[in-house]
């Protein structure tokens, strides 16, 4: 679920984290336990949106399929803050293509491991915004953004 923010947007609601499967979750998500208290915020929800980028660029999802045999390793990973990697042609693509690079480095900067230091997700559309209208030729389309 998205986190909602409250009226002063400087402070964001927290939420208790339940544990989940690993397969689309932020790595502070896994480092909870039931019993424990931990509050999350609306940075897991940039983190998610990292996956849903790497999804546009890869047509996979992020931790591969979702098998029960799985579960345990791709918790361990989302957990230690490993990013699924991009190989093959696709790594090769986005090199050639500054609209690929972008949602790449925009994917990157919402793949940070730490919450305090990951971005939110204004700043995340801010640069996908930058890179727009850096490859936008006409003055007039980028006026109508």
């Amino acid at each position: 679920f998205v986190a909602k923010t409250i009226t002063n947007s400087t402070n964001c609601t927290t939420f208790r984290s339940r544990l989940h499967e690993p397969w689309w979750r932020a790595p502070e998500e896994m480092n909870t336990s039931k019993s424990s208290d931990t509050r999350i915020n609306e940075k897991v929800d940039v983190y998610a949106l990292g996956n849903l980028l790497y999804s546009i660029l890869t047509t996979h999802a992020p931790r591969g399929k979702m098998k029960d045999y799985r579960k345990e390793k791709v918790r361990d990973l989302v957990s230690k803050g490993i990013i699924p990697p991009i190989v093959g042609d696709v790594k090769d693509v986005i090199k050639t293509n500054d609209a690929l690079l972008a949602i790449q480095n925009a994917m990157l900067l919402c793949y940070e491991p730490n919450p305090t230091k990951r971005p939110s997700a204004r700043q995340i559309a801010d640069v996908l915004l930058k890179a727009l209208h850096k490859n936008m030729p006409d003055k007039k389309e980028r006026k109508r953004l």
